[in-house]
């Protein structure tokens, strides 16, 4: 079975300029995908979810029950 290919461009445009203006200064006049590659590399680690853990539970977790239900259990 083919792995899953995290790509940050998934993520929905509001979720990438959350995150984006939570976690850089300067920003502007970059794709918000690529900022957070650049950034984070290729697919999120521990270091991205430490620095966006605010973020992600709050516009993220908060609206995804299927997620919050994982993450309880």
């Amino acid at each position: 079975m083919p792995r899953y290919k995290f790509r940050w461009s998934n993520l929905a445009d509001e979720l990438l300029d959350r995150l984006c203006r939570a976690l850089f200064v300067d920003y502007d006049g970059f794709a918000l995908a690529d900022v957070l590659s650049d950034a984070y590399g290729a697919r999120p680690r521990e270091d991205f979810v430490a620095e966006a853990w605010d973020v992600l539970r709050e516009s993220w977790l908060h609206h995804d029950k299927e997620s919050r239900d994982r993450a309880e259990n």
